[in-house]
């Protein structure tokens, strides 16, 4: 077995792994309280623009920092990677919650912030070895190249929580 193909075995299991235990980890509940957004907007609205900024700028680094020629397959790395960490937190709550019948319905009822500290130890899980395994065979510095990946995802998801917080005032 060759040493990617190891990779990508790994990356496999911890991705079920991940999952597996974000479904089972119980969700926190605040009886009997009502979350009010101060904003028009609520985190799942930014999704779509936070997602285009992440790409672009996770693409961006890994690219120039790494000197990675291949364009179309760090592109692809990156994109696998931010639509997976994008869509694990509300996949879980919808499968944990069990009372909503779409995923909309899951988007619209979230009435909390979706970035935090365990959003970026999330990120940092599922991206880092999704990126590096796709794009390891154009890479000329391993161990130079996790340190980039994983610098790049703290840049972006700490720019989506400010993003968050800024464009989307709550409380309960």
């Amino acid at each position: 077995m060759k040493k990617s193909e190891k990779i990508f075995a790994r990356t496999k299991e911890s991705i079920l792994l991940i999952v597996l235990l974000v479904l089972c980890i119980p969700k926190v509940v605040y009886a009997d309280s009502s979350w009010i957004w101060f904003t028009t907007m609520a985190p799942y609205q930014l999704l779509p623009f936070v997602a285009v900024l992440t790409i672009v700028i996770e693409y961006l680094m890994i690219k120039n920092i790494l000197h990675i020629q291949n364009k179309k397959r760090v592109l692809i790395a990156v994109c696998i990677s931010n639509l997976v960490s994008f869509m694990v937190p509300y996949f879980a709550i919808y499968y944990q919650d069990g009372v909503y019948e779409t995923i909309k319905q899951t988007f619209e009822s979230m009435d909390f912030y979706t970035i935090n500290s365990a959003y970026l130890f999330l990120t940092l899980i599922i991206e880092c070895p999704i990126v590096y395994a796709i794009v390891q065979d154009e890479i000329h510095d391993k161990k130079k190249s996790l340190g980039v990946i994983a610098a790049a995802n703290v840049v972006t998801t700490v720019m989506v929580a400010a993003i968050e917080r800024i464009a989307c005032r709550g409380s309960w």
